[in-house]
C-alpha cells in the first residue's frame, strides 16, 4: 500500500479515537510494525500523532529494536526522536542483539561506534551475545522482503569477531548449553559462515557441535523471526504463535498474553546421518566420502531443501502491504 495513503488512514484512525501507542498484535504496536516494515517518514507520522517513541509492548521491545532489525535506514530515527541506544528487552536483547540477527552489516557497525566495546560480549537472559543471534541463521523471507538493508551473516560475524566477540561463549537453550558454532549448524546455514564460527584448528569439532535441526516450511517464531528447524512449539489457543527451541522455554517472558497457554511440540525430521557426519568432516578438514553420494554435495544438499514460504503475520495489518 503507498505510504501516503497508509498515512491518510492512520491519520483518520487516530481522529476518530484510534489509540496510537495501543498494544497488541505479533509486533507489539504501529510504531514498532512502522520500524521493522516501512520507513522513517512513516515512523516520523506516528510520533507526530502522538505515538511514543520509548514505550514498551509486552516483550519489553521498543521500536529502535524493530528498527536495528530493519537495518541502518531506520535505525538512526527513533534515536533523533529519543530513544534510546541502550535499551533492552524483557530478554535483555539490545538492539545490537537484533541488527546481528538481522545481518545488518550497517547498522551493526553503527551500534558498535557508538556503544561500550563490552556491548560485543553483553549476554541476553540465558548468555545469548550479538554473535549468538548472528550464528542462528534467518532466512525469513517475510522479514528479508520488507528490509531497509540487504542480510549479510557472514559480514555481521566478521565484524562482530573483530570487534572483540568471544566464540567460546556457551549460551542456554533451556537448560542446554550452546556454542554460537552449534547454534549456526542447527539453524542450517552455509559452509563459509559455519566456518567462521570454528575455534582454533587445533581444537576439533565434536559431534555435539554438529547437531543439525531438520529443514522446514519457511515457518518463523513468532518472538525472533527466525526461521525454524529442528523443534519448535505451538500455542495450542492461538492461531499461528509458534516459537523456536530458544523461545519456547522463556514463554512467560516472550508474551504475557500467553502465560499460562498449553503449547504443542512438533520437530521436523533431521537430516541423514551421512550428511551430519560429512559436515563434521569438512569442519575437521578430513575426508569423508558416502557410498552413494559426494562428501561435497551433502551439506549443500540439506540446504537446499529449506524451502522458504512467507506466512501471512498478523496484526497491524494495514502496514503489511
Amino acid at each position: 500500500m503507498d505510504i501516503n495513503r497508509i498515512m491518510e488512514i492512520s491519520r483518520y484512525l487516530i481522529d476518530n479515537g484510534a489509540d496510537p501507542n495501543f498494544i497488541g498484535g505479533i509486533y507489539g504496536s504501529a510504531l514498532n510494525v512502522a520500524a521493522m516494515r516501512k520507513g522513517p517518514e512513516l515512523i516520523r507520522f506516528l510520533t507526530r500523532q502522538g505515538a511514543n517513541i520509548r514505550m514498551p509492548d509486552t516483550n519489553g521491545r521498543t521500536p529502535i529494536h524493530f528498527a536495528a532489525y530493519h537495518g541502518i535506514g531506520n535505525l538512526t530515527i527513533p534515536l533523533e526522536l529519543g530513544g534510546e541506544v541502550s535499551c533492552y528487552d524483557y530478554r535483555g536483547r539490545s538492539p545490537l542483539h537484533w541488527a546481528a540477527q538481522g545481518g545488518r552489516v550497517r547498522a551493526v557497525e553503527y551500534l558498535l561506534n557508538v556503544l561500550h566495546p563490552t556491548a560485543v560480549n553483553l549476554g541476553d537472559i540465558d548468555g545469548w551475545t550479538p554473535i549468538c543471534y548472528a550464528a542462528q541463521y534467518t532466512d525469513n523471507d517475510d522479514t528479508l522482503s520488507v528490509a531497509g538493508e540487504s542480510s549479510d551473516i557472514l559480514g555481521v560475524i566478521h565484524l562482530l569477531i573483530r570487534s572483540g566477540a568471544s566464540l567460546s561463549v556457551q549460551a542456554l537453550s533451556g537448560d542446554e548449553a550452546w556454542s554460537p558454532l552449534r547454534i549456526e549448524c542447527y539453524s542450517g546455514a552455509t559452509m563459509d559462515v559455519i566456518k567462521s564460527l570454528k575455534l582454533p584448528s587445533e581444537q576439533r569439532v565434536v559431534d555435539d557441535e554438529v547437531n543439525i535441526g531438520g529443514c522446514g516450511d519457511g515457518r518463523w517464531c513468532s518472538d525472533c523471526f527466525w526461521t525454524i528447524a529442528g523443534t519448535y512449539f505451538r500455542c495450542t489457543e492461538c492461531s499461528g504463535f509458534d516459537l523456536c527451541h530458544k523461545c519456547y522455554p522463556r514463554r512467560d517472558v516472550v508474551s504475557t498474553a500467553h502465560v499460562g497457554h498449553e503449547f504443542e511440540e512438533f520437530q521436523y525430521d533431521p537430516p541423514s546421518e551421512s550428511e551430519s557426519r560429512s559436515l563434521l568432516q569438512q569442519l575437521n578438514g578430513t575426508t569423508y566420502q558416502d557410498p552413494d553420494s559426494s562428501s561435497e554435495g551433502e551439506w549443500g544438499t540439506w540446504r537446499n531443501r529449506r524451502r522458504i514460504r512467507r506466512r501471512p503475520p498478523y496484526g497491524h495489518s494495514l502496514f503489511y502491504h
